[in-house]
């Protein structure tokens, strides 16, 4: 799989073609704004499970930007009782 700003340039382009299997289609009706959190979001999903935490833990969250915010979100409503 490419890494689109990873692996090869153009994470932060305008513009930047991908391959098409890693493309999926923005529902209709759905806004971008909301769209545009969908990977985050799954990047912080995969994280909580690759670190196997369960509810009743106790987390710490380094960083508050938005994938330390997404954290907070998850732990307080998915991973916290």
């Amino acid at each position: 799989m490419v890494g689109i700003g990873t692996t090869v340039d153009g994470g932060f382009a305008e513009f930047r073609t991908v391959p098409e299997k890693q493309a999926r289609r923005i529902p209709e009706g759905m806004p971008f704004r909301v769209a545009a959190m969908a990977e985050p979001l799954a990047c912080c999903l995969h994280g909580i499970d690759l670190a196997g935490t369960r509810p009743g833990q106790t987390v710490l969250i380094v960083g508050d930007g938005t994938i330390g915010l997404i954290m907070l979100q998850l732990g307080k409503t998915v991973v916290l009782p």
